[in-house]
């Protein structure tokens, strides 16, 4: 390749380098005529001084194992004699000889030299010393084979001039000739040399001095063309260089390096400070280098050491990985792996990074974005605070190392390494295995969040989100609208005028008061406990649960069945749907003859409006106002019914509290009170064995008609009742105010089987009574409750013990009757 190479060495090695180079130019020097045989021979001698000081240096164990190394400068020892000798004696001819002998032997032992070198640049790991040896060795066995062929001939047929032909046959070979460009600049800081050679054998180059210390060396090819150049220099005891044209290597540590516009240079050292010209190229090899890169101007720069740390100025570029464990400090570039498998570390802000399959990096900084293979096994870690990082790619694992990261990522797995971390994740698909008392918003659809259960976790919410939240005992944070969670035993804060939809069961879901919140429980089976007033929660789906206050609970279609838990709620019910209702003062609307039933139980009330529905009596303690609507009660329950045109039919022990008008009751074994309200009120029973009652003494206004047989109705305050059946009793038909006994008061009796009992001035029948009514035998009280009980052919011997348990219980009036 062309480029001019420049290298960095010990003194011992770049003063063999230069004494090889000064012999070949005297040589070529001496074949022009431009100079004597003495001046070729003191430059072997210089050679040979110089291989003698590589033999006893630091190196000498290696030179000691080469061969040839010291039979060489045995050899131009013997033969410099040789030479001095016929020089002393005026023997031209022996002269010509020696001096053969000598440049033979100086090529030999420059053959030697190379070779030690090569084999230390090798263990050195010095690639442009490996080649400028070889170069070395192959030019010293181009003349020594010249020396050999004419040394031969000098005993015989050949003479001097035989020698030079030959020699020119050699050196005109372009790789042997141009192979001698060897020069040497001044020495760095630390006192070693710098070698400079032409990089491709066919070229050569010219050095020529400039200012001070500095030396300005251009290279060019057979046709004469400039290739590169260098300008080497030392300054103030800081190394410079500069570099243009193309291919320029240089193995060179605390140097400045200046890369010309265009120029290219494989750099080879370390603790360099280097700038690449616009559209510069650098091959880098080497630790604790800085580099500045002109920012956008196509300026590109390839890192091969491992392990290096490497800090890079300048924006717009692009930076290549060619070995693991790179560290690069960096802002504003493109830094690209180039073979899977590699670890690195990147420092820096705005980056655009693409690693390989199976990677694994480090990264520091904020506003970077990572390219990485789809489903690669590759790793992902992110170590600043406060970092923004957009990731691409698909299937991979993203490790969180610091707080306040913000990450944008799409079908990818987090992974905390530490408890406490806060993050922000922009993406869908992605699964976040969240470390105890983290917290994560997600900003994205369908993500999962895994927490251990009760670790302290929070997963939030944004806008337009959705996800599952896996674990329990957590928090779950509701920050905007549009959200969708999936997330069962949870503890759900939602912010004002959020909406969302929910899935699970038994979460515990807070909300601000009258904020205008929305949750839609969506699933089968869902389960919550609301808490705050004022806001809506939308039942979509069969078999809910909710336990909430003062809420307003829609059912977004008909057909579900759910349990409502709690007090001041408004449920508007879907046609055909079950709701069960546990609390008070509840309002259910419910719309007409659409087959909804709502079930009540014990200690509920609520209002249901709507008609021609069901509503379920499931216990006691339970108030209903209602109209237009059927009720049916378990067997034991009891309910007040309020409003007006409902059909009530109840189980065998029930009480029924009416407090409508035109209520209809159907059911046997019961209770039923009439709650007179004041205004007109019309009731019909139906049934056996009731006993009907009225919560008021003036009932004038009620008019109750009984259909059944052996119905008990309590008509002291004035109703008018009419029975439809046999066996039925009026008690207390002659009340308070003196009527006598059998008076039909307002009543009527379609069967002529209706027993009148007048009892007279008694208390209420199920009240307590008061110790002034105590009973004995002789009062007049007892009197007339006897006689009223001979008129129907009681025994005349009953005994008045019954007379005190009869006033309370109509069964005893029965029981002590005849009939």
């Amino acid at each position: 390749m062309s480029g001019i190479t420049t290298i960095q060495t010990s003194s011992n090695i770049a003063t063999a380098f230069g004494a090889w180079s000064s012999f070949t130019q005297t040589l070529n020097d001496y074949r022009k005529g431009k100079a004597e045989q003495d001046a070729v021979v003191q430059a072997g001698a210089n050679l040979a001084a110089a291989a003698s000081a590589l033999g006893s240096s630091q190196f000498a164990q290696t030179f000691s194992g080469i061969a040839g190394f010291a039979t060489s400068a045995a050899n131009f020892k013997a033969d410099l004699r040789t030479y001095k000798e016929a020089a002393q004696f005026g023997d031209s001819r022996a002269r010509n000889a020696a001096f053969v002998s000598l440049v033979g032997d100086a090529a030999g032992l420059a053959q030697a030299v190379a070779s030690g070198m090569g084999a230390i640049a090798v263990q050195a790991g010095e690639v442009a010393l490996v080649t400028a040896a070889a170069s070395m060795g192959t030019a010293a066995g181009a003349v020594g084979a010249a020396s050999a062929i004419v040394g031969f001939g000098m005993s015989t047929i050949y003479g001097i001039q035989d020698y030079f032909q030959e020699l020119d046959n050699q050196l005109m070979r372009a790789k042997e000739w141009n192979d001698f460009t060897l020069d040497l600049g001044a020495s760095n800081i630390n006192g070693q040399s710098v070698i400079v050679m032409a990089g491709r054998a066919t070229d050569y180059f010219t050095s020529s001095r400039l200012n001070g210390s500095a030396f300005v060396y251009d290279e060019f090819n057979t046709a004469g063309a400039w290739n590169s150049g260098v300008v080497l220099a030392m300054n103030g005891g800081t190394g410079y260089e500069e570099l243009y044209g193309r291919d320029v290597i240089s193995d060179v540590s605390a140097f400045k390096i200046n890369l010309a516009a265009g120029a290219s240079a494989t750099i080879r050292g370390n603790d360099n400070s280097i700038y690449g010209g616009s559209s510069s190229y650098t091959r880098l090899y080497g630790y604790g280098n800085v580099v500045s890169l002109a920012s956008n101007s196509g300026a590109g720069l390839d890192l091969f050491s491992p392990h290096a740390n490497t800090t890079v100025y300048g924006v717009g570029n692009t930076i290549g990985l060619y070995a693991s464990n790179n560290v690069v400090q960096t802002y504003g570039n493109t830094v690209w792996s180039a073979n899977a498998g590699y670890s690195s570390g990147i420092h820096g802000n705005d980056n655009s990074i693409h690693t390989g399959a199976h990677s694994y990096t480090e990264l520091y900084g904020y506003g970077n974005r990572v390219g990485m293979v789809d489903y690669s096994g590759s790793r992902l870690n992110l170590y600043s605070e406060w970092a923004y990082t957009e990731i691409y790619g698909l299937g991979n694992t993203i490790g969180i190392g610091a707080s306040k990261n913000g990450v944008k990522s799409n079908g990818n797995t987090f992974t905390f390494s530490a408890t406490g971390l806060n993050t922000d994740i922009y993406g869908d698909w992605n699964v976040i295995n969240a470390a105890g008392w983290s917290k994560t918003t997600l900003f994205g659809w369908n993500n999962t969040f895994n927490a251990a259960s009760n670790s302290g976790a929070q997963c939030d919410f944004a806008s337009h989100s959705s996800g599952t939240v896996n674990g329990y005992g957590n928090t779950v944070g509701i920050c905007g609208s549009d959200i969708y969670v999936n997330s069962s035993r949870n503890y759900i804060n939602a912010m004002a005028g959020t909406s969302f939809a929910l899935t699970g069961y038994g979460n515990v879901v807070y909300s601000a008061s009258w904020s205008s919140s929305m949750v839609a429980l969506v699933n089968e089976y869902a389960s919550a406990t609301v808490h705050g007033e004022g806001n809506k929660i939308y039942v979509t789906a069969s078999h809910t649960d909710v336990t909430t206050d003062g809420n307003t609970i829609n059912f977004s279609a008909g057909g579900f069945t759910s349990d409502i838990h709690g007090n001041w709620n408004v449920i508007n019910a879907g046609g055909w749907s079950a709701t069960t209702v546990s609390g008070r003062n509840n309002t259910i609307n419910t719309p007409d003859n659409c087959g909804v039933t709502v079930n009540f139980t014990s200690n509920s009330e609520a209002t249901v409006t709507g008609h021609g529905n069901t509503i379920g009596i499931c216990g006691t303690g339970i108030s209903v106002n209602s109209s237009g609507n059927n009720l049916s009660t378990v067997n034991g329950a009891s309910v007040s019914v309020g409003g007006d045109g409902n059909n009530v039919y109840f189980g065998a022990g029930s009480s029924i509290s009416n407090v409508g008008n035109s209520n209809t009751l159907v059911g046997s074994n019961g209770h039923i009170e009439i709650a007179v309200t004041g205004r007109p009120q019309v009731v019909s029973i139906y049934g056996d064995d009731n006993y009907i009652t009225f919560n008021s003494a003036d009932s004038s206004n009620v008019t109750v008609y009984v259909y059944g047989s052996r119905n008990v109705a309590d008509v002291m305050s004035r109703p008018r009742v009419t029975f439809n059946g046999g066996d039925n009793t009026w008690l207390n038909a002659g009340g308070r105010d003196g009527g006598g006994a059998g008076a039909d008061r307002g009543g009527s009796d379609r069967t002529g089987n209706v027993h009148v009992g007048d009892i007279g001035d008694v208390g209420p029948l199920r009240g307590t009574r008061d110790p002034a009514y105590a009973t004995d035998s002789t009062d007049s009280q007892s009197r007339n409750l006897i006689a009223a009980m001979a008129s129907y052919g009681a025994d005349t011997s009953a005994s008045s013990v019954f007379v005190s348990p009869a006033q309370n219980d109509p069964q005893m009036l029965l029981a002590a009757s005849a009939d």
